[in-house]
């Protein structure tokens, strides 16, 4: 049996209704979305009930700068590619192993880790 749902993200991020959507990444019942609202970059985190065809929203992390990428891994994380100052950037956010929420609540100039150029 085919089961399907759609789901506004509107509805998702109601506390949110300017928020800009630029990325998304999908890893087993779990996805991230990346934006910005205001100049502010956030991503977000979901599991997905296939049971219910529900959608449950876990974590948010604000980003000291521009994402211009993310991944999501079952065992690695939240894994996001940073743009401030003119100058690459990576960072890693592992999730919580029992609800996929994200362990960190903001990622500042201390965890990013600057890329070669």
């Amino acid at each position: 049996m085919c089961r399907n749902a759609q789901f506004l993200f509107t509805d998702l991020l109601v506390d949110q209704p300017n928020f800009t959507i630029l990325d998304a990444a999908i890893a087993e019942d779990g996805f991230a979305v990346s934006g910005y609202t205001d100049r502010k970059f956030r991503v977000y985190t979901f599991t997905i009930d296939g049971n219910s065809l529900s959608v449950v929203r876990h974590g948010s992390l604000e980003v000291d700068g521009d994402i211009t990428c993310l991944s999501l891994h079952p065992k690695h994380g939240l894994l996001l590619g940073i743009w401030k100052e003119g100058q690459p950037y990576f960072a890693q956010s592992l999730l919580n192993q029992g609800d996929g929420s994200l362990e960190g609540t903001d990622l500042g100039s201390s965890e990013l880790h600057a890329l070669p150029t």
